[in-house]
């Protein structure tokens, strides 16, 4: 899970997508594995968690309302910008983001696409999947005696 945060970070920094840093930041992940009655691991969840900005990383934001102020003021202050903050929400309001508009997918997306064809995490998933089938038989051969 630290290469996933890693390489969607790398990607956030390629496509020029850190202001503040917040989102980058905000990454967190949880993992969890569920057990059979053996004790063996019989499945694995994985999460990946950001702050509420992480949908409009890469893929933007469509007109519609104007977004937060504030927010646009942090960007702007972080980028050392002089633009008015009111005038850009304005007109993201009206005509979307840059990347809404040249419909650029999520990085957030990207990165779980780039992470799932790693082929270390590939090897891990045919592993566990060969015990949780080894353990599915064992199960099924004991409840059948």
């Amino acid at each position: 899970m630290t290469e996933l945060v890693q390489g969607i970070g790398a990607i956030m920094d390629e496509r020029r997508k850190v202001a503040t840093g917040e989102t980058k930041a905000s990454m967190t992940t949880e993992v969890n594995s569920f057990e059979n009655i053996q004790g063996q691991t019989f499945g694995i969840t994985a999460r990946l968690s950001a702050n509420a900005n992480w949908k409009w990383v890469g893929n933007g934001r469509g007109p519609g309302g104007m977004p937060p102020v504030a927010n646009i003021q942090r960007w702007i202050d972080a980028k050392g910008l002089s633009l008015s903050a009111w005038a850009v929400a304005k007109k993201i309001g009206k005509k979307g983001t840059v990347d809404y508009r040249e419909k650029r997918t999520n990085v957030f997306e990207d990165g779980i696409a780039e992470w799932q064809s790693n082929t270390n995490l590939i090897a891990a998933a045919e592993g566990i999947a060969d015990s949780i089938g080894d353990t599915v038989v064992v199960d099924l051969q004991t409840a059948l005696r």
